[in-house]
């Protein structure tokens, strides 16, 4: 992902109402560093709400090394009804790769 329009879809099924934490799990050396992205949800027939970040150095990329994964909290939605939701993550703007993305955890707050 290294343009706007460059992005990565999920669609998400809540079935319970509540508060839910966004994380994303990902790698990113000097390169990555400080670049913005923006995590877009929107709930089906619903509003998005666009949450900016920016992106956290993990360390330096070695190939005869494991990458380095941080867990980085991005949003909290509040779902009132349960249904499809969309999620979307993407660069802010143009530059080099935003990160390495390994996953998105969706996990609700007690």
């Amino acid at each position: 992902m290294k343009e706007p329009g460059d992005s990565i879809s999920y669609r998400l099924r809540f079935t319970e109402p509540g508060d839910y934490k966004i994380t994303l799990q990902y790698a990113a050396d000097t390169s990555h560093e400080k670049r913005e992205g923006i995590l877009e949800m929107k709930p089906h027939g619903g509003a998005q709400q666009d949450f900016r970040f920016q992106v956290l150095l993990t360390g330096k990329y070695d190939s005869h090394k494991p990458l380095l994964f941080i867990d980085q909290t991005i949003a909290v939605v509040r779902v009132i009804v349960p249904g499809e939701w969309a999620l979307r993550v993407r660069p802010d703007a143009a530059g080099k790769e935003l990160f390495r993305l390994r996953q998105v955890m969706v996990e609700p707050l007690q």
